[in-house]
């Protein structure tokens, strides 16, 4: 599943959770800062407000027009319908959403591509040939915080990916070397998965280079970048 498809799945939704940079519960134009404390896969989602008000107090059991809106690391915003079963405030008890809304919300702007790089994802705990696996993959888009790949390697989600962004500059191929997280994998045609990835402890000029290069993308004419 790449970073452009709503959420499916308990376990995707959990982990997005888990990485909250920031969550904010909202209903109509209201919104209600704060955390959420825990979870109960398919069942339950505690959400604990930084301040009450009336409009808060009067919200009935059972009211089912609330918004859960999650910032990601990358600052994007995945957003989840849900009502509340109980509340004991500051703390409600919301049902936990079985999918990720279809508006999803970005702050970070993200460029097609078609750029075709080596992978390795890092070996695994539990793996039982504690080796790092090696493979081709396609980048097919782009932003400051992450991208997504198409590739015949088994992504898992949580694995550490390492890889390197080819860049054209002027007349030269700078490579630059990154590493991510892979956050989300669909399975689609003829073994192939889509993987969406949070890029993971980027160095300052690696960051800089990127933001670089987004810049010359968007302010240029070509709506796809080839290597």
């Amino acid at each position: 599943m790449d970073f452009d498809k709503g959420l499916n799945g308990y376990d995707a939704i959990a982990d997005c959770f888990q990485n909250a940079k920031s969550t904010v519960m909202c209903f109509g134009s209201t919104r209600y800062f704060g955390k959420i404390q825990k979870w109960l896969h398919g069942q339950a989602v505690v959400f604990k407000v930084n301040a009450i008000d009336q409009e808060l107090v009067a919200l009935p059991d059972g009211f089912s027009g609330i918004q859960i809106k999650v910032t990601e690391p990358d600052d994007m915003v995945r957003i989840f319908h849900t009502k509340i079963i109980s509340k004991r405030l500051p703390k409600l008890l919301l049902e936990f959403p079985d999918k990720e809304a279809e508006k999803i919300e970005r702050f970070h702007p993200r460029i097609h591509a078609f750029i075709n790089t080596v992978i390795v994802i890092k070996r695994r705990p539990n793996d039982v040939l504690p080796v790092d696996k090696k493979g081709m993959g396609t980048i097919e888009n782009i932003s400051e915080g992450g991208c997504s790949f198409s590739t015949q390697l088994n992504f898992k989600t949580g694995d550490v990916i390492n890889f390197h962004l080819p860049v054209k500059e002027k007349d030269n191929i700078v490579n630059v070397d990154l590493q991510a997280i892979v956050r989300n994998v669909e399975k689609i045609a003829n073994g192939t998965f889509k993987a969406g990835v949070q890029f993971k402890d980027l160095e300052k000029q690696s960051k800089d280079f990127i933001k670089s290069y987004m810049d010359r993308r968007l302010q240029s004419k070509v709506s796809v970048d080839t290597i």
